[in-house]
């Protein structure tokens, strides 16, 4: 993947990330553009609410705050969070399909009745998707 220097300014400051590489381990094909993710529409907010409950809260107070007090690390955070509840929601339709007895699905989320719905309309958008098998050395 590249990227072999080890010096201090590469290892603390280097900012690039090796793309190419990252997309051919995550299945997708190097030289097709073929980056689309089926699963990926819209969730409801009413179960983006149920997961990290109140991040929303916590995000705004910290915008509030004025540039001095402002905790940048937090923010970023807190938009991580605001991101893995989509994706955690659109991964967990095909995942609870595949083991339906996992301990998390015993979250209040997973039979609230917009989210068999959305399970449906996501296994739908994502029955035609094939991910290439590859094998990396």
């Amino acid at each position: 993947m590249g990227r072999w220097e080890n010096g201090s300014m590469d290892a603390c400051y280097g900012r690039t990330l090796p793309i190419n590489a990252m997309r051919t381990m995550a299945g997708f094909s190097a030289t097709i553009r073929n980056y689309k993710i089926h699963r990926d529409i819209p969730v409801p907010d009413r179960l983006l609410k149920k997961v990290f409950p109140g991040v929303e809260v916590l995000y705004q107070e910290e915008l509030q705050k004025d540039d001095n007090h402002q905790v940048y690390a937090k923010l970023q955070f807190l938009e991580l969070l605001l991101y893995f509840r989509k994706v955690i929601l659109q991964d967990s339709c095909r995942l609870m399909v595949k083991y339906p007895n996992h301990p998390i699905f015993a979250h209040p989320v997973f039979s609230d009745p917009a989210y068999v719905e959305f399970q449906e309309e996501v296994m739908d958008a994502s029955k035609d998707e094939h991910l290439e098998q590859q094998t990396l050395e």
